[in-house]
């Protein structure tokens, strides 16, 4: 406010002491000062009322930008992200109940066949595998049907001399030749005369340790290797 002197206030002696009063001029400076701001304030309230329309314009594009966005989502987005997630579900529960167990026992299948491979390989290149090889091949070569046709087609197996000499095996119902097969050899009975089982077994170590039956042996091989069937 402007000072207020002495000489623009003049003095009014009426009983209520020494009050001066504003003159003219000043009130009239006040009014000047007045009207000045009231027009600063007046141009200030157009600037932001401009302002103001500039940001209600840039506005309404966004937010007719957002009411699309929002359609989109609505109609498009989240009905997708839904099948999505269902698909992400359904994958899901596949790989728990049927890969991940489909794996592990596959896994699990490949790891006892390398192993068994493993000891496969371990067996072939030992000499245990060289040895039970030979034992089946052994075998098969004198089974008892093989051995039956060898005996029947040499003249070394005498049935009726088989007979009289055992007659405790007169209750063996499949004949002499398949008891000398089977059990005959074994217990050091003679084919015939012309054959000495356990003297041919005893003379021949390799044989007895092959355990294979000694008439044979002889009639495949012994003969041939210029072995004899009986002592002198």
């Amino acid at each position: 406010m402007h000072s207020e002197s002495k000489k623009d206030f003049p003095a009014h002696s009426k009983g209520l002491g020494d009050v001066r009063t504003p003159s003219a001029s000043y009130l009239s400076s006040e009014i000047q000062t007045n009207r000045a701001e009231n027009q600063k304030l007046r141009q200030r309230v157009l600037y932001y009322a401009a302002e103001v329309s500039i940001l209600a314009a840039a506005i309404d594009p966004l937010r007719q930008g957002l009411e699309e966005c929002e359609k989109a989502r609505d109609g498009w987005y989240v009905p997708e992200l839904s099948r999505l997630s269902e698909i992400v579900e359904r994958a899901e529960h596949v790989k728990r109940t049927w890969y991940e167990p489909q794996l592990i026992a596959r896994a699990s299948k490949i790891q006892v066949l390398e192993q068994q491979i493993s000891h496969l390989r371990y067996i072939e290149g030992s000499m245990v595998f060289r040895l039970i090889n030979k034992w089946v091949t052994w075998r098969e070569r004198f089974s008892y049907e093989f051995q039956r046709r060898v005996i029947e087609d040499s003249e070394l197996f005498d049935k009726d001399w088989y007979a009289s000499s055992y007659p405790d095996i007169q209750s063996f119902k499949a004949g002499g030749i398949q008891h000398y097969i089977r059990f005959g050899w074994r217990e050091g009975r003679n084919p015939s005369a012309a054959f000495d089982t356990k003297w041919y077994l005893a003379t021949y170590p390799d044989v007895a340790r092959a355990n294979v039956n000694p008439l044979v042996h002889f009639i495949r091989s012994g003969a041939g290797e210029g072995r004899s069937g009986r002592g002198a």
